[in-house]
């Protein structure tokens, strides 16, 4: 069935996206929230995919907030 390369659970998914010409990284946060970025190389992709893995394993995983908050409120 191709080469196909399975990732281990709980390490992201890392896949291309025809339309927009794209890899995609995406993990789940210590939040059980879907985090996606894309990249124009596999390599870049897969390299953010390992540190942010390895920054949630060492509790070291800081949330960026998406919205558009002041100081105050953080």
């Amino acid at each position: 069935m191709g080469n196909k390369k399975i990732r281990a659970n709980g390490t992201g998914s890392l896949y291309w996206v025809e339309s927009r010409k794209r890899y995609v990284a995406s993990y789940f946060d210590p939040y059980g929230k879907r985090v996606s970025k894309s990249f124009k190389t596999r390599e870049e992709a897969s390299d953010f995919l390992e540190t942010q893995i390895v920054s949630m394993e060492n509790k070291l995983y800081v949330e960026v907030p998406s919205e558009n908050i002041t100081l105050a409120e953080w």
